[in-house]
């Protein structure tokens, strides 16, 4: 069952949109990898979503589709690694993870390109980004990348 709840955004009047992963059939190994998904796209973080599924050591715990919708998920949710996706509803990304790489103690990033601005490569990495997957990779290089 995929939960779907509202948080209250501090510097506007509306609400965000989360998406909490599905309830576990049993419960998480201590050594699980705990990801949120960051990602514009809905059809992609449900494929992530059912690849995570599939791996006994990687959890979804969540996902947004922007990144104020991160961060609000972020101020409660413990995850150990934070997929972004590069460019972002329109910025290239590097700012989410910024403010998502200054939270203490913070998540590892993996930042996905759909490979439009790979110049920021060398930026991301400066900012402690700690993996760069293509979207056109096999998804098996992003499970990599998440472990």
């Amino acid at each position: 069952m995929r939960v779907v709840i509202q948080i209250p955004c501090l510097d506007e009047a509306r609400t965000l949109p989360v998406t909490i992963g599905d309830l576990p059939s049993t419960l998480p190994g201590i050594d699980d990898i705990r990801i949120v998904v960051v990602d514009d796209s809905p059809l992609f973080a449900e494929a992530m979503a059912a690849q995570l599924d599939e791996c006994d050591d990687l959890q979804l715990v969540g996902s947004a589709m922007d990144g104020p919708g991160a961060l609000a998920l972020l101020q409660w949710a413990a995850c150990d690694v934070v997929v972004l996706a590069h460019p972002l509803d329109g910025d290239d990304g590097l700012g989410v993870a910024r403010s998502v790489l200054a939270l203490r103690p913070g998540p590892a990033a993996v930042m996905l390109s759909d490979g439009s601005r790979d110049g920021c490569i060398l930026e991301a990495v400066a900012l402690g980004v700690r993996g760069w997957v293509w979207r056109n990779d096999k998804h098996t290089e992003l499970l990599a990348a998440l472990r």
